[in-house]
Protein backbone atom coordinates (compact mmCIF):
# COMPACT_ATOMS: atom_id res chain seq x y z
CA UNK A 1 0.00 0.00 0.00
CA UNK A 2 1.54 3.59 -1.00
CA UNK A 3 1.60 6.15 1.08
CA UNK A 4 -1.48 8.29 -0.18
CA UNK A 5 -3.81 5.28 0.12
CA UNK A 6 -3.08 5.45 4.05
CA UNK A 7 -4.66 8.48 4.47
CA UNK A 8 -8.23 7.83 5.63
CA UNK A 9 -10.11 11.11 5.08
CA UNK A 10 -8.52 12.17 1.74
CA UNK A 11 -6.31 14.97 4.18
CA UNK A 12 -3.14 16.07 2.39
CA UNK A 13 0.37 14.65 3.67
CA UNK A 14 1.81 17.23 5.95
CA UNK A 15 4.88 17.44 3.63
CA UNK A 16 2.68 18.24 0.86
CA UNK A 17 1.03 21.13 2.79
CA UNK A 18 4.31 22.59 4.06
CA UNK A 19 5.35 22.47 0.50
CA UNK A 20 2.73 24.61 -0.46
CA UNK A 21 2.90 26.86 2.25
CA UNK A 22 6.78 27.71 1.73
CA UNK A 23 5.61 28.08 -2.36
CA UNK A 24 2.66 30.73 -0.84
CA UNK A 25 5.14 32.14 1.33
CA UNK A 26 7.55 32.44 -1.55
CA UNK A 27 4.96 34.01 -3.68
CA UNK A 28 4.04 36.84 -1.24
CA UNK A 29 7.61 37.75 -0.87
CA UNK A 30 8.01 37.85 -4.44
CA UNK A 31 4.88 40.53 -5.17
CA UNK A 32 5.97 42.45 -2.15
CA UNK A 33 9.63 42.79 -3.45
CA UNK A 34 7.95 43.90 -6.86
CA UNK A 35 5.63 45.99 -5.61
CA UNK A 36 8.34 47.79 -3.67
CA UNK A 37 10.80 48.00 -6.63
CA UNK A 38 8.20 49.43 -9.05
CA UNK A 39 7.38 52.01 -6.30
CA UNK A 40 10.64 53.03 -6.22
CA UNK A 41 11.63 53.16 -9.91
CA UNK A 42 9.21 56.28 -10.74
CA UNK A 43 10.25 58.43 -7.81
CA UNK A 44 14.14 57.69 -8.33
CA UNK A 45 13.23 58.68 -11.91
CA UNK A 46 11.61 62.13 -11.04
CA UNK A 47 14.10 63.07 -8.92
CA UNK A 48 16.34 62.65 -11.90
CA UNK A 49 14.34 64.30 -14.79
CA UNK A 50 14.68 67.66 -16.47
CA UNK A 51 11.71 69.33 -18.05
CA UNK A 52 12.91 71.83 -20.53
CA UNK A 53 10.09 74.04 -21.96
CA UNK A 54 10.90 75.81 -25.36
CA UNK A 55 8.36 77.99 -27.02
CA UNK A 56 8.53 78.18 -30.58
CA UNK A 57 9.79 81.61 -32.22
CA UNK A 58 7.81 84.83 -33.55
CA UNK A 59 5.61 83.21 -36.30
CA UNK A 60 3.30 85.19 -38.99
CA UNK A 61 0.24 84.38 -36.85
CA UNK A 62 1.85 86.22 -34.27
CA UNK A 63 2.30 89.06 -35.46
CA UNK A 64 -1.01 89.33 -37.41
CA UNK A 65 -2.44 88.57 -33.97
CA UNK A 66 -4.86 85.70 -35.37
CA UNK A 67 -5.03 82.70 -34.09
CA UNK A 68 -3.45 80.17 -36.99
CA UNK A 69 -4.26 76.40 -36.06
CA UNK A 70 -3.61 75.21 -39.83
CA UNK A 71 -1.21 72.48 -40.07
CA UNK A 72 1.51 72.71 -40.29
CA UNK A 73 0.93 76.41 -38.83
CA UNK A 74 2.35 79.61 -39.70
CA UNK A 75 6.13 80.20 -40.90
CA UNK A 76 8.57 82.06 -39.22
CA UNK A 77 9.05 85.58 -39.16
CA UNK A 78 12.79 85.94 -39.90
CA UNK A 79 12.95 87.51 -36.21
CA UNK A 80 11.12 84.33 -35.53
CA UNK A 81 14.09 82.50 -37.22
CA UNK A 82 16.29 83.81 -35.32
CA UNK A 83 15.24 82.65 -32.11
CA UNK A 84 14.45 79.58 -33.49
CA UNK A 85 18.37 79.40 -34.03
CA UNK A 86 19.51 81.35 -30.97
CA UNK A 87 17.50 78.29 -28.68
CA UNK A 88 18.96 75.61 -30.85
CA UNK A 89 22.81 77.24 -30.13
CA UNK A 90 22.08 77.18 -26.19
CA UNK A 91 20.53 73.94 -26.07
CA UNK A 92 22.34 71.92 -28.49
CA UNK A 93 25.31 71.22 -26.10
CA UNK A 94 23.11 69.69 -24.13
CA UNK A 95 21.94 65.75 -24.12
CA UNK A 96 18.15 66.55 -25.01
Amino acid sequence: MDRHSQLDNGAVPAVRRRSRMTWRALGIVLTAFGFFVMSVLPAWAAENMRVTFVRHGQSAGNTSGNIDTSTPGPSLTPLGREQAQAVADKLGGQQL
